[in-house]
């Protein structure tokens, strides 16, 4: 998938192989794109999806609730992914879509899935809630090399309230506002030049 712009209510693009998940969905790549969507401009994984070797490059995703999502869960695997040079930015939309304004998420929290060999690099991100990761020793050789994250105070930040929505997958109980990566749990996650700014208004106030 390249040279495209999407405007969606759902997610722009997704692989969560919810018709065949005993089967491998892979060598996917998603470049060169402008997304926007209520809920997250790419999201692999889903359940018992298997996915592996993906890269996704060159991406501006806009005005969406989540930027990027990487599940697993009963027995899911998501393996052998490059987010490679993404413009990221998200806000906490209105309504029951899933997440609370994640630039990046990676979930393996509360079942038997795998996510493992994910490379993240120069990624330039504002958003009302960082980056999430959440295992049970189950993320493995992460890194995330040349990350900037600025925090936003939108008016819809008062709303995040005590857990992260991790749905499907169980809810988790927040440390607290700011970035969770500060607060990595059940992951194995090298990081390298990741930086957070503080917090600034939005320019949707």
């Amino acid at each position: 998938i390249t040279g495209c712009s999407i405007t969606a209510g759902d997610d722009c693009v997704a692989a969560p192989c919810i018709t065949a998940p005993d089967c491998w969905c892979e060598n996917i790549v998603v470049s060169n794109c402008n997304f926007q969507s209520s809920s997250a401009g790419v999201r692999l994984g889903h359940l018992q999806a298997k996915i592996k070797n993906v890269c996704i490059s060159n991406l501006n995703i806009t005005q969406s609730n989540r930027g990027v999502a990487i599940f697993a869960h009963n027995g899911g695997v998501v393996q052998k992914v490059q987010l490679h040079h993404l413009n990221i930015q998200t806000r906490l939309q209105c309504g029951a879509w899933w997440g609370k304004g994640e630039a990046l998420v990676l979930c393996a929290k509360g079942g038997s899935g795998l996510i493992s060999n994910i490379e993240i690099d120069h990624i330039t991100a504002e958003s009302d809630n960082g980056i999430l990761i959440a295992g049970d020793g189950n993320i493995q050789k992460v890194c995330l090399q040349n990350v900037a994250v600025t925090l936003l105070n939108s008016p819809n930040s008062t709303l995040l309230q005590s857990d992260y929505d991790l749905r499907p997958n169980a809810y988790l109980k927040r440390p607290g506002k700011g970035p969770f990566v500060k607060h990595i749990e059940g992951a194995e996650v090298a990081l390298q030049n990741v930086t957070f700014g503080e917090l600034k208004p939005s320019a949707l106030d």
